[in-house]
């Protein structure tokens, strides 16, 4: 096997030129004719020796040999991207599994300090524990013993066995006193109390804050319903003026023209209202006066005028029931 060369280009790549350092290769778009620094010299020895013609063929052959070690170099620059992505996906996976480990390791951390903080009791519960197993192999003789109710013999053994039924009593019910109980820190007691107090004080705020925007709604729909019932009565007017236009001269008519325009302004206004009491429904909202001086002035001149048409209909109506002509065509001298 060919022992492995280590590369020694380094080789930079853009869009509109090509540099390596070992073979001196520039290429760029602005030249016609490509500088070659390593085959100048020799071109230059060969078109003395050999003519222009062996230069030139000896020119374009060094051209596409410089062209494939380009193209040689993309490739192994190509492969080692694509093993340096592979080696920094290794990388993020390994530190992944480091991380996993080191939250591990803090849970095993603190169960360690808890036993270390706790050894005494542990120490305490192991020789219960080895009494208690004492206690189960003797178990036949303390049922014998509890069953005759007297002491035949006092030695040692049996003030010894004593002495264990009574501690397998109390232990007994010490375990069922703190059947259901745990033991936490001072720490942690206060902790949990203080959880408990912020929770209290979130409660009460979001019962405040629902308090309010309740209030607040109310106060939206009323406004909403007033504004809506006052555009109704616009509406209603404004096609009641349409429907009964007037018979006075033209002057006249750019009047009435120029109060309706005012009159749409008006609607128009009170709607753009409704909608930002819409949309700004979280903000107070302050009732206010639903028209001014001006737009009630104009409002009642035009029911008068509204009034006064349908009269003035009226009495043409029945002006023209008593005066017909013949083709029924009703002639109206006012």
């Amino acid at each position: 096997m060919e022992p492995k060369r280590k590369l020694q280009y380094s080789v930079t790549f853009d869009d509109k030129s090509l540099s390596t350092d070992s073979a001196e290769v520039t290429v760029s778009d602005d030249d016609q004719t490509p500088a070659f620094t390593k085959t100048a010299t020799n071109s230059s020895a060969l078109r003395g020796e050999g003519g222009d013609m062996n230069s030139e063929s000896t020119i374009s052959t060094s051209i596409l040999d410089e062209l494939e070690e380009v193209k040689l170099l993309r490739r192994k620059v190509n492969e080692l991207e694509a093993k340096n992505k592979l080696l920094d996906y290794q990388v993020e996976k390994v530190n992944t599994y480091l991380v996993h480990e080191k939250t591990k390791n803090c849970k095993l951390e603190k169960k360690l300090q808890f036993v270390r903080d706790n050894q005494d009791v542990f120490m305490k519960l192991k020789e219960a524990y080895v009494n208690m197993r004492y206690n189960q192999a003797a178990g036949r003789k303390m049922i014998e013993l509890r069953e005759k109710s007297q002491q035949t013999w006092d030695g040692i053994l049996c003030r010894a066995c004593i002495g264990a039924e009574q501690m397998r009593r109390q232990l007994e019910a010490v375990k069922e006193t703190y059947k259901g109980s745990y033991i936490i820190k001072p720490f942690q007691l206060e902790k949990l109390l203080s959880t408990v107090k912020c929770l209290k004080d979130q409660i009460d705020k979001r019962e405040q804050s629902w308090s309010l925007n309740v209030e607040r709604d109310l106060q939206l729909r009323t406004q909403i319903e007033t504004l809506e019932s006052e555009n109704s009565l616009l509406r209603d007017l404004l096609k009641n003026r349409d429907a009964f236009p007037s018979d006075d001269t033209f002057s006249s008519d750019k009047t009435s023209s120029s109060e309706l325009a005012l009159f749409k302004k008006i609607i128009i206004k009170y709607e753009k209202k409704i909608r930002e009491l819409q949309l700004n429904n979280n903000n107070p909202v302050k009732l206010s006066i639903s028209f001014d001086d001006k737009e009630r002035r104009i409002i009642a001149q035009l029911m008068a005028k509204y009034v006064m048409r349908k009269r003035r209909k009226y009495w043409d109506m029945k002006r023209c029931g008593s005066f017909e002509n013949k083709s029924g065509v009703c002639i109206n001298n006012a």
